[in-house]
C-alpha cells in the first residue's frame, strides 16, 4: 500500500442474496499488493466515487 492508485476489473455478485465484489485478477492484485494467503485485508467502499479502497492490510 503505497498511495498508488491500480485499476482492477471488478464484478458484482451475489453471495446468498447480497452483494459482493470479486476481483478477475486476485493474484496480480495479491502480488502488486506484496500479500500472501491468510492476510486480513480491510476496504472502504466511497459510494460517491464508486470505489472500492484497500485501508489496511494485517498480515498472518
Amino acid at each position: 500500500m503505497t498511495g498508488v492508485v491500480e485499476a482492477y476489473d471488478v464484478k458484482t455478485e451475489l453471495n446468498d442474496g447480497k452483494p459482493r465484489y470479486a476481483l478477475d485478477d486476485w493474484r496480480k492484485f495479491m502480488s502488486d499488493n506484496n500479500m500472501k494467503f491468510g492476510d486480513i485485508l480491510h476496504f472502504t467502499y466511497v459510494a460517491s466515487q464508486w470505489k472500492i479502497v484497500l485501508d489496511e492490510v494485517t498480515t498472518s
